[in-house]
């Protein structure tokens, strides 16, 4: 989420989406892996929303992934100085094999611009996604302990419903020529990713 409900206010939502690869065959094409995820939030206050959402790709394959958060509003937009609002929120990973459990704190620094009279808003922001852990997946000593990213995107809002494009780039100083898959990158370096999400306010 990137700016706060209503007091009161509920919503559900859903987004499809993921980094960017290239199609066999296509050497110019790129597609969004589509990875999807489900999510609710409720208003607190006017200025603080809680959420929570569970990563449904990640569960045909044995992992449970879930985030738990908040969005807290710093200020509102007034002309072209932006709304500013932060979000703190946890990643819990769990596998149905050897129950292997992880943890991956994360804070989003968003600012957003509305405009027009239905409440549409263009914004940018950074996430930054922490690993505590001394050793990384295949057991080397782990030294990219922050994993930053940057987003911008924009929200067609409606009296009850939220349509919403973004655009990430993440992990700027991860190398990615040796994957697997060929990525959308800068440099064989970080990823871009492309999402819709669409939500229902109540």
């Amino acid at each position: 989420m990137v700016k706060p409900l209503e007091k009161k206010e509920k919503a559900v939502s859903f987004s499809v989406g993921g980094p960017l690869v290239n199609l066999p065959g296509h050497p110019y094409t790129f597609a969004p892996i589509p990875m999807t995820s489900f999510s609710g939030a409720a208003g607190i206050a006017d200025d603080l929303t809680v959420f929570g959402g569970v990563n449904t790709t990640g569960l045909l394959f044995g992992v449970f992934n879930a985030d738990v958060g908040m969005v807290k509003g710093l200020w509102k937009p007034k002309g072209m100085i932006p709304g500013l609002t932060i979000s703190p929120i946890g990643n819990f990973m769990i596998d149905r094999w050897d129950w292997n459990f992880r943890f991956y704190p994360q804070l989003d620094l968003n600012a957003y611009w509305d405009y027009g009279d239905t409440g549409n808003f263009f914004y940018l922001g950074t996430t930054n996604w922490f690993d505590l852990r001394e050793q990384s997946v295949h057991g080397e000593e782990r030294y990219n302990y922050w994993v930053p990213g940057f987003h911008t995107g924009h929200t067609f809002t409606t009296p009850r419903m939220n349509y919403t494009l973004e655009l990430k780039y993440m992990g700027p100083g991860a190398d990615v020529e040796r994957m697997a898959l060929d990525f959308l990158s800068i440099r064989s370096h970080g990823v871009w990713g492309f999402y819709f999400g669409v939500s229902r306010r109540f």
